[in-house]
């Protein structure tokens, strides 16, 4: 086994002869496990281990980025020269200011390390995986599907800015879709960093229920309606707004939030945040991607923009510091916050006259990334909701505009939970969010 700060020195000394000002190095080592089931049964139990390290290096303004899979030393050297040869045929990024100049002194995070996680066994592995598929069926689902993963990460940060970290970090990802017939419907996940808090009877429980909840969906016709987000579907939304807030993203026009720092983009009950140091985030550790020690940004305060998300780059250009947002080339969030509210689900619920109750999106797409305007489409459990009572309704899509959808805001509910999923990459806190006056269409084809 190779040792990581010895090959990143030796990556970084070579580099900084071959002309490089700059130079950033991450080595990431991955262990996991994966298991797989379809109708009910398990198909598929995987281990895999894994080994790479990404290359940031600038030449005179001239950025290259790339990746290495192989440390043998033939393989290193070519790598390096690569890079050379490469730099001299870039054009030269005149608004780049440089890397983050450590050292800096790191403090560990709570919880997201587990080392029951590290040394689960197959045997526990099935055993959560059964408890999810049981309660599922137990609720009235008849097929279910879905994911387990388990995973242990160690990483190592050398840079020329005199910047040297490493931390570990473990996750766990179980993703089930239940299914009553063709129609019926329910998909939930659950995602830790501690095995304890990694529930997957109750995850099961959940797509259980809605998919009996949703038997025998009704059309209904287009138009205005209030809608409530489960978690799991307003996350989808929020991962898009927390990563509009990256000043990359603002400065070249695919964010609507552009030259709006300070002005009233949401109700005076909502507050959001991006935050690096989060205990249980998945997103979480002790440095970003150039050993910026990570802080916690509140980027939407009482519905005011606050801040964009930097790196020290941008933050030099703007003048302003930065958020420990690296993305060496763009800004990103780490963990997204958004603040729960007080509410209890129930009460929204019967706030809405005639609304919507959405548990999933899927193919969530932006006609126009500056202005906001959006469509998505909910998948399996949705609802009617009148006076009350919950109706299963199909075929409709929500296509409205995502500044709109914010300002909009009527309630969060107090329960929030850490969310992951296919359509959501970026760890995301979120509660049931109700939304008024949104536009529901019909699906192309429908």
């Amino acid at each position: 086994m190779i040792e990581p700060f010895a090959v990143l020195e030796q990556i970084r000394d070579a580099l900084l002869k071959k002309g490089a000002q700059e130079v950033v190095l991450a080595f990431t080592r991955g262990r996991g496990k994966e298991l797989k089931f379809v109708n009910n049964k398990i198909i598929k139990i995987s281990n895999g281990t894994s080994e790479s390290a990404s290359i940031f290096a600038v030449f005179d303004k001239k950025i290259v980025l790339t990746n290495i899979l192989s440390f043998d030393p033939e393989n290193i050297k070519k790598c390096i020269a690569d890079i050379e040869a490469f730099s001299k045929h870039l054009e030269p990024k005149p608004d780049y200011f440089g890397i983050a100049k450590g050292p800096f002194k790191y403090s560990s995070i709570e919880n997201i390390y587990d080392p029951k996680i590290s040394e689960i066994s197959e045997k526990e592995i099935l055993e959560l995986a059964g408890q999810g598929i049981d309660a599922a069926l137990q609720e009235g689902a008849k097929r279910t599907g879905g994911i387990l993963e388990i995973g242990e990460e160690e990483s190592f940060l050398l840079t020329s800015g005199d910047v040297k970290a490493t931390e570990k970090s473990t996750s766990a990802y179980f993703s089930i879709r239940a299914l009553l017939d063709k129609t019926a419907s329910g998909h939930a996940t659950v995602a830790e960093t501690n095995l304890q808090k990694f529930d997957t009877a109750s995850t099961g429980h959940v797509a259980g229920k809605f998919s009996k909840m949703a038997k025998g969906p009704k059309k209904i016709e287009p138009g205005k309606y209030d809608v409530l987000f489960s978690p799991l579907a307003f996350a989808a939304l929020l991962e898009f707004i927390g990563g509009a807030l990256s000043i990359y993203n603002v400065e070249v026009g695919l964010s609507p939030f552009a030259n709006k720092i300070g002005q009233q983009v949401a109700p005076k009950f909502v507050n959001l945040y991006d935050d690096g140091r989060l205990p249980g985030g998945l997103g979480s550790g002790i440095c970003d991607a150039e050993g910026v020690p990570t802080q916690r940004t509140q980027t939407i305060g009482a519905g005011v923009l606050k801040s964009y998300l930097y790196n020290t780059s941008y933050a030099k250009k703007y003048n302003t510091k930065s958020t420990a947002n690296a993305g060496l080339i763009a800004p990103r969030p780490t963990n997204i916050i958004l603040e729960p509210g007080k509410s209890d689900v129930e009460d929204l619920i019967k706030d809405i006259k005639r609304g919507i109750y959405i548990t999933n999106l899927w193919y969530t797409r932006f006609q126009n990334y500056f202005t906001g305007d959006f469509s998505t489409i909910p998948r399996d459990a949705t609802f009617l909701i009148e006076n009350g009572e919950l109706k299963p309704i199909k075929e409709i899509r929500l296509s409205d505009n995502i500044l709109k959808l914010l300002q909009n805001i009527s309630g969060i509910a107090r329960d929030q939970r850490q969310i992951l999923s296919w359509e959501v990459g970026t760890p995301t806190w979120c509660s049931h969010v109700a939304v008024r006056d949104l536009n529901i269409t019909k699906p192309v084809g429908a």
